[in-house]
């Protein structure tokens, strides 16, 4: 049996989310965003109006939408929020908000060394993927040193020197 007292009400929980920059992995805080409005019962704004229980006053949903938007709002850096408002201003759901952040982040790709762009690139070889599209930096900024999976396995990566 659970005693009372050692049970945690969703209003006690206190959590730290780093604002998103668009630098940083805007998947992890997705999630933590995500548990946070869930946390606060404010998830369901973020589906939209046709998610509103039937029994739902419209006022209490238009409440819950703003503070839905006000808490994703407050975890934005200031550049970010900035380019939040010039697309919609006050006028956007916490829906919409949450849209624009997926339009525009989720598919920022994550900067990678090339040691992590080598091994990854040795994990498509392996899995067969197309070699087509599977290309390799080998040291020269202007796209001459880019080799298709196909020339490194056929040709090799060359001398390094303009080969």
């Amino acid at each position: 049996m659970v005693d009372s007292k050692d049970m945690v009400e969703a209003e006690d929980v206190k959590s730290f989310i780093k604002p998103l920059n668009g630098k940083d992995d805007f998947t992890l805080w997705r999630r933590r965003m995500k548990s946070n409005l869930i946390l606060q019962d404010l998830y369901e704004a973020v589906l939209g109006i046709e998610n509103k229980a039937v029994d739902m006053a419209d006022k209490v949903w238009q409440k819950m939408d703003k503070k839905a938007r006000s808490t994703i709002e407050l975890h934005l850096a200031d550049h970010v929020l900035g380019r939040v408002l010039d697309s919609g201003g006050d006028n956007m759901s916490s829906k919409e908000t949450w849209d624009y952040l997926e339009k525009v982040y989720a598919g920022v790709p994550e900067k990678h060394s090339i040691g992590q762009v080598c091994s990854k690139f040795q994990s498509r070889r392996s899995n067969h993927v197309s070699r087509s599209y599977s290309k390799i930096y080998t040291g020269k900024l202007d796209g001459s040193y880019l080799r298709t999976e196909e020339e490194v396995h056929t040709k090799g990566l060359g001398s390094g020197v303009g080969s």
